[in-house]
């Protein structure tokens, strides 16, 4: 994070919060991964997002 932090102008001390709608956002998105649920995870992306796969099977 600190190389990230450097990036972008924030001191390490500066703390970095996420906003309310942000880590409602992750955690929906985490859970719908977690669940199986497809249709949920790409409701959630935009239009514009990519998904890449090396395409191995477990």
């Amino acid at each position: 994070m600190s190389r990230a932090r450097s990036k972008i102008g924030i001191s390490e001390e500066e703390p970095v919060a996420a906003e309310a709608v942000e880590l409602e956002w992750v955690s929906q998105f985490l859970t719908s991964l977690e669940q199986g649920n497809v249709d949920q995870v790409l409701s959630l992306l935009t239009e514009d997002v990519m998904l890449i796969s090396d395409g191995a099977e477990k």
